[in-house]
């Protein structure tokens, strides 16, 4: 049940997701083909692939792609802008059951989505739909508090997103059970990676989050009112620069 409700959280998102959602750096990318170089025979999913973002860069290196995504209206974006990859595979499932088949992966990915899922019962599915030396690469976007606009913005969230536990994107999550998952160990590797938004691309981030407040609840005016008022403050020339860095754990589980 709590999958299903996570997977609830983004449904009304998904227009903001696309409009506010960062990219990865190629370096990620880059990593993963040294790692598993595509070729025809080699086939990955994205689980937790939302709208497309990081399947993108997999499907234009030509990787089979299963993009797996549990809510509709993400997985819809993503289906009418990947649908002109013929390796692009749209599967509507959870992470922990994805009805992928046995023994049929050699690389499953998780961008910025892997603190949304039972840890225990998706190990056990990667352990079902891996091949035998399949790797698993968590990747997320996390932001250093190291400088005033992230603190400002960490104090708006505060005030008015309940849910809010901070601007690392699950990144302390991984860190806790990565010696429980990655059974086999596991390489990690930080990659520098500020995002510049324009105005409008970064009040739709913020909106986009899944504890933002929704159009017509009682916060979210004065939630937005707060935003644009910062970005007021730390804009330059109509765009928003975002102090970040790309984490990326990979590596290979035991199989059962």
């Amino acid at each position: 049940m709590g999958e299903i409700l996570n997977s609830m959280l983004f449904q009304s998102k998904a227009d903001q997701y696309v409009l506010g959602r960062p990219g990865y750096p190629q370096e990620v990318f880059d990593l993963i083909a040294s790692v598993v170089p595509p070729s025809e025979n080699i086939r990955i999913a994205d689980i937790g692939s939302g709208t497309g973002i990081f399947s993108e860069e997999l499907l234009k290196r030509n990787y089979e792609t299963d993009c797996v995504e549990a809510s509709e209206a993400m997985r819809r974006k993503a289906e009418a802008g990947l649908c002109h990859y013929g390796g692009f595979h749209s599967v509507g499932a959870q992470a922990e059951d994805t009805g992928l088949p046995d023994n049929s992966l050699d690389l499953i990915t998780v961008a910025s989505a892997f603190h949304w899922f039972n840890t225990p019962k998706f190990l056990a599915e990667c352990q079902r739909i891996l091949k035998k030396d399949g790797w698993v690469f968590i990747v997320t976007n996390a932001r250093p508090y190291n400088d005033e606009f992230t603190k400002a913005h960490h104090e708006i969230c505060k005030r008015f997103c309940p849910s809010f536990t901070g601007a690392n994107h699950g990144a302390e999550y991984v860190e806790s059970v990565l010696s429980d998952f990655f059974t086999a160990g596991y390489t990690k590797k930080i990659i520098p990676h500020d995002l510049v938004y324009t105005n409008e691309q970064f009040l739709s981030r913020c909106i986009s989050s899944s504890f933002s407040p929704n159009p017509g609840d009682a916060g979210y005016p004065a939630y937005c009112d707060e935003l644009k008022e910062l970005i007021s403050r730390f804009s330059a020339d109509g765009k928003i620069l975002v102090h970040n860095q790309t984490a990326v754990w990979f590596g290979r589980i035991r199989r059962i």
